[in-house]
């Protein structure tokens, strides 16, 4: 006779970050089991005909790079495999990070998202994925996708989303458009005027774009109608997802050993968009490349970096 089959019960957190303390101790723990026989299931009080995803807004969400990175794409390449026709369970639920994401979690499900904390019903799931697939910083492996997706498709599905009309670079008549990612505390531009003044001079229309500006449609509208995006590394670049391709990025990175991060968060996810680069590390003296000189402060200390 054989061993009789047993329960195996596990604990998991639902959230990417399993190697970051920090992150994780703002996850709640989920109990999951696994039963013998359909006898020792528990009664259902609703019965879905849908599979579900679960997973937290607790972590690092909140940041504009980790909204991405952690959630928004891994979300994107684990669900886009069911066409709609899967429900989101939520735990550590954040109803502002709902609203501001709002019109990707409705192309990517046409259900209503479950919170599961404030839950007192039995909810029954023909199968349920528990976390989300990460493959990398703000990008898509494709040979870890089972749908073979790309972060050209995930762009190509931002752009579906929020509409945007530019898909590459090419114009004919209108000014090349430069949009300059503006920091109020740290890490912020001290000259911005004249930034602003110089490029214009050298033929480019110039707009600015804080970090966090009211509304991800507006975000996004902007940044796609330019062909240049600048700014001092940060959360603020992550809206390079919205540029056209072949559009450029400069990244300006303050003194200090951190090059090799800011390649890995931006520098290579920008490559694998379809957008060309320029990283440009700050300096303490007075040196010019090209004609634009730009200052920027990172507390306590005042530095000049060029591009």
């Amino acid at each position: 006779m054989g061993t009789p089959a047993r329960n195996i019960s596990y604990v998991v957190k639902p959230y990417i970050r399993k190697d970051n303390p920090v992150a994780m101790d703002l996850v709640k723990n989920w109990s999951v089991t696994s039963v013998a026989s359909q006898t020792e299931f528990l009664h259902c009080d609703l019965v879905q005909s849908v599979p579900a995803i679960l997973f937290s807004l607790g972590g690092f969400s909140g940041n504009h790079f980790h909204d991405f990175s952690d959630l928004v794409i891994p979300l994107y390449t684990t669900s886009k495999q069911f066409n709609g026709e899967v429900q989101f369970l939520v735990t550590d639920n954040k109803p502002w990070w709902i609203t501001k994401f709002q019109a990707i979690l409705r192309n990517l499900s046409r259900y209503d998202i479950v919170d599961l904390d404030t839950q007192e019903k039995i909810h029954c799931y023909p199968s349920i994925i528990i976390g989300l697939k990460f493959h990398k910083e703000l990008g898509i492996d494709q040979s870890k996708s089972q749908d073979q997706l790309s972060m050209n498709d995930f762009r190509q599905f931002l752009r579906s989303t929020y509409s945007l009309k530019m898909g590459n670079t090419i114009r004919i008549h209108n000014k090349p458009r430069l949009v300059i990612i503006s920091r109020r505390k740290s890490r912020s531009f001290t000259n911005i005027n004249e930034i602003t003044r110089m490029a214009g001079s050298l033929g480019y229309d110039v707009v600015t774009a804080e970090p966090n500006m009211t509304g991800l449609s507006s975000v996004a509208q902007t940044v796609n109608s330019c062909d240049v995006l600048m700014g001092i590394h940060g959360a603020g670049l992550t809206n390079m997802v919205f540029l056209p391709d072949k559009a450029i990025v400069i990244q300006i990175v303050p003194l200090g050993s951190i090059d090799g991060l800011c390649r890995e968060y931006f520098g290579k996810p920008a490559r694998a968009m379809n957008l060309r680069t320029n990283l440009n590390a700050c300096t303490n003296g007075r040196h010019f490349k090209g004609s634009l000189l730009v200052c920027f402060r990172q507390k306590p200390f005042k530095f000049q970096g060029i591009i």
